[in-house]
């Protein structure tokens, strides 16, 4: 799955307005508990396919010439 990073930011923002909005939603304490043990799951899982997505992402550019871009061209 290949997000875009509107995606990202979209998703960011609206985990992080819910975890704020908890407080005043009046869950029970329970409820509120495993509310905010959810929202940082996904925080974790969607730092990780960022994380991992640019890496690969970064894998795919072309890479240098190992002498350092200087090419023999007297052969």
């Amino acid at each position: 799955m290949h997000f875009t990073q509107t995606s990202y930011v979209r998703s960011f923002a609206l985990l992080g307005a819910l975890t704020a909005l908890t407080p005043f939603l009046h869950f029970p304490r329970a409820w509120n508990d495993v509310l905010l043990v959810i929202i940082g799951l996904l925080v974790i899982f969607l730092s990780y396919t960022l994380r991992a997505q640019k890496m690969s992402d970064s894998s795919k550019l072309p890479q240098p010439p190992a002498d350092g871009g200087t090419q023999n061209l007297n052969n």
